[in-house]
């Protein structure tokens, strides 16, 4: 089900932002086995292990 929403709202992006966004998501729920966390907020995946953080930060226009 949350595949398909993901789906749906990048087949539909007109923005970048949105594109970025939808990607995020996406890439998100599959990195959610590896301990990352999608924050939309701020365009990043994120994880802490130990005492390190590690973050992959998404760029876009207006994102």
């Amino acid at each position: 089900m949350v595949w398909a929403m993901i789906a749906l709202t990048l087949h539909t992006a007109t923005r970048p932002c949105d594109v970025v966004r939808a990607f995020g998501s996406w890439l998100g729920e599959d990195m959610v086995s590896r301990g990352f966390r999608w924050l939309a907020s701020t365009t990043t995946l994120r994880r802490s292990l130990n005492e390190r953080v590690e973050q992959v930060v998404l760029q876009g226009v207006d994102a």
